[in-house]
Formats: C-alpha cells, structure tokens, sequence
C-alpha cells in the first residue's frame, strides 16, 4: 500500500545519474562539512576497454520542517576522492533539475570538490542569491522536491558509492535525509559486443527516519536503474541487490518493486557519453509519470524477492 501522495498528470521528475563503486572508504562515511574544491578530470579506459554501466537515480526528498531561514544548498556527499566519475565540465543545473534553479531557466549552480580531510566528494546545489528560494519542481506534489545531476562511465564494473544526502544552512547544522544506497556488487560487463545480455532493473523504494505510515508518509522516494546480466536470458529471475543505510540513524522502507529487463543503451557512445540520448530517455522515465510506484494506477512494479528490510540500521 502507498502513503504519499495521489498520481497527478504533467509531471517532470528529476533524476540523478549515479555510478556506484566496489571500493568503499574503509574508515565508513558520517556526516561531515565540507571544504577545498579540486577539478574534475576524464575518467581513464581499463586495458579492455571497458566503461561502467551508468546506474541511474531519481530521488525526491521533502523540504527541511523548519522555522528558521531556507537551506542554501542541498549536498550529495561520497566517501573517497571520485572526482572523476563526474563530466567536466559539470552540466548546468536547470528547473526541473535542481529546485533551486527558477523554472524554465539555466543555472550554473552546481558544484563537486574534494575535501581532503574527511576524505569526501561532494556534488553542491547551491540556493541562488538573494532570495535563496526553493522553487516546487514536481506537479501534482508540493510536498517534495527533485534533485538532479549525471555523472560518467569509464571502467569494467558497476560502482558501488558510499553516499548521503543532506541540506545545510547558514546558521545551523545540516539535515541529513533517509536516502538509501542501492548496489550490485557483481561485475557487469558493458561492451558492446558482450555475449551476455545487460539490461536495467528498475528498484522503487520509499524512505523514512521514522515508521512509514498513512499518517506520517514517507520523507523520500528512490527510483534507480541497477545494471546487471540476465541470468541465462531469463526474464523472470530477479537479481539481488544490496541495501545499505549510510546514515547516523535508522531507515524504516516502505512500498518497494521492481521491473525486470529495462532496455540497456545499445550505442556504443552511450558507454562514454552519460549524456547520449538513450540514457537520457531512460532517466526520464524515473518519475510518478515514466513509472509510478507500486499501488499507483498502471503502476509496471512487482513485488521484490530480494526487498530492502523494513528497517534498516546505520551501518
């Protein structure tokens, strides 16, 4: 059963493109202020000529419950230095993108650096002076927002990133948000002439700091596209995927589904280029509209064999 929000037409979701790596920062990841900007630079090519499968996340999250003055950015934070995994130059922020981009304009309000002593990469949306507004950019849901960015392939392995979200302020502490790290361990091989066949898995999961309810909905939603290898061309088999809590506190989950075989890009271009046009269609597709969640009307979701715990600890 769902708790949000009813289904509304004329949608624009925003997604986030998210490669996520096998190497995670043996010292764990906490919440952190971050500081000392460094360049992006090009990922390299391994030996073979392999690129990561991109992961593709949309996420929405409420805004802060706050009194005090509106946040002045909204941070994704990951463990390590992976600077590289994002393009460069960074592509620009917009309405439907980054909620504090007005509608309908282009913004440049996004940044990423390294902060070498936390050991983090961060990707900043930043609230636009003077007025440091947060525009509402999902139809239909004035309680939530959307955030966006895409970042690049290069290597032979879905990544599997630490990472958290959270919103900071200018007079007081930042506010992490219950975002849930989704992986596949396994290696999925992303060359065009691979004999297995690649396809997506698309994951929905509502999220919570607390017991998700009719009366207290969930406080963030994930849709993502996990890469992984049809097991012997199988079509029913569902892959497992890992489930992890990066946060200081307790995730309760709620409403997961899945969707088998989602067209992988076949260009070539699409395993250097995030931005190609079949990636693009297929982040788009990551909203109430593209694929509403279990419980909604035509909802394309199944029930998970391998769901997120209903509860799950920080790790």
């Amino acid at each position: 059963m769902h708790y949000g929000s009813p289904i509304r037409s004329g949608l624009i979701a925003a997604v986030v493109g998210v490669l996520l790596s096998s190497c995670q920062n043996a010292s764990g990841l906490s919440p952190v202020s971050n500081a000392m900007q460094s360049t992006p630079t090009s990922p390299a090519k391994t030996k073979k000529d392999y690129y990561y499968p991109p992961e593709l996340w949309n996420g929405f999250v409420t805004p802060p419950n706050t009194s005090a003055p509106p946040p002045v950015d909204f941070e994704i934070i990951f463990a390590g230095n992976v600077t590289a995994d994002f393009p460069n130059p960074l592509e620009p922020g917009y309405g439907p993108y980054d909620p504090f981009c007005p509608p309908s304009q282009t913004c440049t309000n996004i940044s990423v650096f390294y902060t070498a002593s936390t050991n983090t990469t961060t990707v900043e949306f930043s609230a636009i002076p003077p007025y440091y507004q947060l525009y509402q950019n999902i139809s239909g849901h004035g309680d939530e927002v959307h955030f966006g960015i895409l970042n690049g392939p290069g290597g032979k392995r879905v990544k599997c990133l630490k990472w958290y979200t959270e919103w900071t302020f200018a007079s007081a502490p930042p506010q992490v948000t219950p975002v849930l790290n989704v992986c596949n361990s396994k290696v999925v091989k992303a060359q065009a002439a691979t004999t297995k066949s690649t396809v997506f898995a698309t994951v929905f999961v509502e999220e919570s700091f607390s017991p998700i309810t009719s009366s207290q909905p969930a406080t963030a939603g994930t849709w993502i596209d996990v890469p992984y290898t049809q097991y012997g061309g199988s079509q029913q088999k569902q892959p497992k995927f890992k489930f992890t809590n990066p946060t200081q506190q307790t995730i309760f989950t709620a409403n997961s589904g899945i969707v088998l075989d989602q067209s992988y890009p076949s260009d070539p271009e699409c395993l250097k280029d995030l931005y190609c046009d079949e990636n693009i269609a297929n982040l788009e597709l990551l909203n109430y509209a593209g694929m509403p969640p279990p419980g909604y009307s035509n909802s394309p979701f199944v029930k998970m064999q391998f769901p997120p715990p209903g509860k799950i600890a920080p790790r």
